[in-house]
């Protein structure tokens, strides 16, 4: 039986990392313990949370770590864009909070959204090379520690960048979180993305995405799970080849859709060279599961409504995924 746990980017309005459109930042942004009784009240085995640089002194860290305890929580740690510092603290923060045999620091390689790597401003390669530099610092002490880094792959990487990432920082401590929806970000299909990926997973984000057709592409906007065009069973089957013990993340996307241009040839620039064919699996799944252009993608946060109906579509996205993943059969 799969544990699943709550993802705290699900609600990124009510955790004050999002001000509504029109400004308005949430007035009671959620705090750690209230995520964890909402994990607790969806039959959740625990959360993952980004804890800030305050929170991870002494007394800090023994405050969520009792928290957690007292609700029967495990705890994964998600850290932002690969950078030393944030990584040995949370590393640090991770053998005392985590309640895991093996504990995970979730990182992003870099803040590239839609798979356009021309917003880098240079060669991804380039790019990759001082990210794998940076985690070769770290490695040392996550080995010696018995932390894990689970690198996402968030709308920039390809299943080949997680695995060459992983092979040439260490596999025995480096390795992916396998964002579920944002293979097609990259054109590549799901399922396929998951079965390369598997044998380095050490953490999962189960997204799902609406798929709508759109100028040059396509675009990909939030939904509660089940209700979009992700094969979810066939990815936990593929991550039954993970040598690691997984507790996937139920997470709903970011607020504004995506809009996927692959079809601008110029979006392929940033790219290794990639055969035409390589466009081929995310077109399928949006000519199988596509919705029609002049349908309205846009939930309460894009058309501008209140802070308390963002809030409340957040959570009700959130506990209708909780609810779907508690009665998936794989």
């Amino acid at each position: 039986m799969i544990s699943y746990i709550a993802t705290c980017f699900s609600c990124p309005h009510g955790f004050g990392l999002v001000p509504a459109l029109d400004g308005t930042a949430v007035q009671s942004p959620i705090t750690i313990e209230q995520w964890m009784d909402e994990a607790v009240s969806c039959g959740l085995a625990g959360v993952e949370i980004a804890i800030k640089e305050p929170d991870c002194n002494k007394d800090g860290l023994a405050r969520i770590r009792d928290a957690a305890l007292a609700r029967g929580l495990k705890i994964i740690l998600a850290a932002g864009v690969v950078d030393v510092e944030e990584l040995r603290r949370n590393i640090h923060a991770a053998t005392v909070v985590s309640g895991l045999e093996r504990p995970v620091v979730r990182a992003i390689i870099s803040r590239v959204l839609c798979g356009d790597r021309r917003t880098l401003g240079q060669s991804w390669n380039d790019y990759t090379k001082a990210i794998l530099a940076k985690l070769k610092e770290v490695v040392p002490l996550a080995r010696d520690t018995g932390v894990g880094i689970a690198l996402e792959n968030h709308q920039d990487a390809t299943s080949k960048d997680l695995i060459e990432l992983s092979e040439s920082a260490g596999v025995d401590v480096v390795g992916a979180c396998l964002d579920t929806g944002n293979p097609l970000a990259v054109s590549e299909d799901p399922v396929d993305f998951a079965r390369r990926v598997a044998p380095f997973v050490r953490h999962v984000h189960l997204k799902d995405y609406r798929m709508y057709f759109a100028p040059d592409g396509f675009r990909l906007a939030r939904c509660a799970a089940g209700e979009g065009a992700i094969d979810f069973a066939g990815i936990l089957r593929e991550l039954r080849a993970s040598p690691h013990s997984l507790m996937p993340g139920v997470e709903i996307a970011a607020q504004p859709a995506r809009h996927v241009r692959l079809l601008d040839p110029g979006w392929w620039d940033g790219y290794e060279s990639r055969p035409a064919q390589d466009a081929l699996p995310a077109l399928r799944v949006l000519w199988e599961k596509g919705i029609a252009r002049d349908i309205d993608w846009r939930n309460p946060y894009e058309s501008g409504e209140s802070s308390e109906a963002v809030c409340a579509d957040e959570f009700d996205l959130f506990r209708r995924s909780a609810r779907y993943f508690r009665n998936l059969k794989t």
